[in-house]
C-alpha cells in the first residue's frame, strides 16, 4: 500500500491569514494576535468561497460622518504633492504577481484609481469584494532608474476600525496586526518592481464607522514619499445576512441606534427595485411587503460576533423613507446614506 501522506506542517508563530470568509473560517477576536512574521501564511485559493456581486462604486457621504471624520490628525498628507508622471512600462494592477492575479481573478473589483504617480514611484490601490471582507490592494512601483532601498509603507485608518495587512513579494509587519496604523517593511524593491499590500478593513466599534478612509503613505529610500486615501463607506464594512422575518423583528427589536431619512424624486418605483439595489450594495433582501422592504447585513468584525444592520425602506410614489437599526447611530446613518446614492 502506498505510505500515508505527511501530515501538513504547523503555521508559523505569529503568522496571519488576511482573505478569509468569516462565515467559514473565523478569525482570532480583534488586538488577541500577534504580528505576522516575514513569509507569514495566506493560501488565497483555500480560504475564497463564491464570490459576491460587486456594489457599485459611489464616493463616501461625508454629510453622514458622526465620529469626526478626516485623519489630519495623522499628519500623513502635504501641502504640495509632486508632479504625476506616466510610467512607460507595466506597474500597479498590470504588474501584480502571475499567481495573485489567478487567485484575484473571479472576485468582482472597482476600478484601479491612481493615487500619486512621482518621478520615483507610482501607488494606486484597487478594492476587490470578497464574500466576508473588502480587500484594499494597493500597489507600491518603483518607476525610478535605481533600486530603492529601506522601502516603508505606512497605513492608517481610525480608531474603532482595524487592519490586517500582507504582501506579495511577502515582507516584515513592524508591529501587531489588529491595529488602525501598521507599517510594513518591504525592503528592497528593485527598478521597475511592483509589490502589492493586501490590507483587510474591520469594525472593533461600530462608533466608529461614519466617513473613513484609508491613508497609505510609502517611503522608498531617500526619495520623496508618495501618498493617497483609499475612501471607504459602508459597503466596505457589511456584508449581506440571510436572516428570516421573524428573526429580522426580534433583532429589530433589541436594536436602539435608529436613524431615518427620506429620498424625494427617486427613480425607483417599487419595494421590489430598492430590494434589488441593496442586494447590489451588500445587504440581502428579507421581504417585500407591499410598498414596503425589509433588508438585513452584519458588520465585518474579523470573528463570530454577529452585529446586525437592518433597514427598512418604504416606497411611495418617487419617494423613499428610509429606517435603519445597527450597534450605532453613525452605522445606521452611513448605510442610508449608501443606498440612497444608489438609488
Amino acid at each position: 500500500p502506498a505510505p500515508a501522506p505527511a501530515p501538513a506542517p504547523a503555521p508559523a508563530p505569529g503568522s496571519q491569514t488576511l482573505l478569509f470568509d468569516v462565515d467559514n473560517d473565523p478569525a482570532p477576536a480583534p488586538g488577541n494576535n500577534a504580528g505576522g512574521a516575514p513569509g507569514g501564511g495566506i493560501d488565497l485559493m483555500s480560504l475564497f468561497d463564491s464570490p459576491s456581486p460587486a456594489p457599485a462604486e459611489s464616493q463616501p457621504d461625508t454629510k453622514s460622518s458622526t465620529n469626526g471624520g478626516g485623519l489630519s490628525g495623522f499628519g500623513f498628507m502635504g501641502d504640495s504633492p509632486a508632479p504625476a508622471t506616466t510610467p512607460s512600462f507595466p506597474c500597479g494592477a498590470e504588474a501584480m504577481a502571475p499567481a495573485l492575479k489567478k487567485q484575484l481573478a473571479t472576485f468582482p473589483k472597482g476600478p484601479e484609481v491612481v493615487g500619486q504617480s512621482t518621478q520615483s514611484v507610482h501607488l494606486s490601490w484597487q478594492k476587490v469584494y470578497l464574500p466576508g471582507q473588502t480587500l484594499i490592494t494597493a500597489f507600491v512601483s518603483n518607476v525610478a532608474s535605481t533600486t530603492a532601498s529601506n522601502a516603508v509603507v505606512s497605513l492608517a485608518t481610525q480608531e474603532g476600525l482595524f487592519l490586517r495587512c500582507d504582501s506579495s513579494p511577502k515582507a516584515q509587519l513592524k508591529m501587531k496586526q489588529d491595529m488602525h496604523t501598521q507599517t510594513i517593511n518591504v525592503g528592497t524593491l528593485g527598478e521597475r518592481k511592483t509589490t502589492t499590500m493586501m490590507i483587510g478593513i474591520f469594525t472593533a466599534n461600530p462608533q466608529a464607522v461614519g466617513t473613513n478612509d484609508i491613508h497609505v503613505r510609502v517611503h522608498l529610500g531617500g526619495a520623496q514619499a508618495a501618498e493617497c486615501r483609499v475612501p471607504l463607506d459602508a459597503k466596505d464594512l457589511i456584508r449581506p445576512q440571510t436572516m428570516t422575518v421573524q428573526q429580522y423583528g426580534g433583532q429589530w427589536k433589541r436594536l436602539g441606534n435608529e436613524a431615518k431619512d427620506q429620498l424625494v424624486g427617486s427613480s425607483v418605483q417599487s419595494a421590489d427595485a430598492l430590494g434589488a439595489i441593496a442586494n447590489k450594495n451588500q445587504m440581502k433582501l428579507v421581504k417585500v411587503i407591499g410598498t414596503e422592504c425589509i433588508i438585513a447585513a452584519k458588520v465585518v468584525t474579523g470573528n463570530k460576533t454577529m452585529l446586525p444592520v437592518l433597514l427598512h425602506g418604504k416606497v411611495r410614489g418617487g419617494s423613499i423613507v428610509f429606517t435603519c437599526r445597527s450597534p450605532s447611530r453613525s452605522l445606521s446613518s452611513a448605510v442610508i446614506s449608501m443606498i440612497k446614492a444608489a438609488c
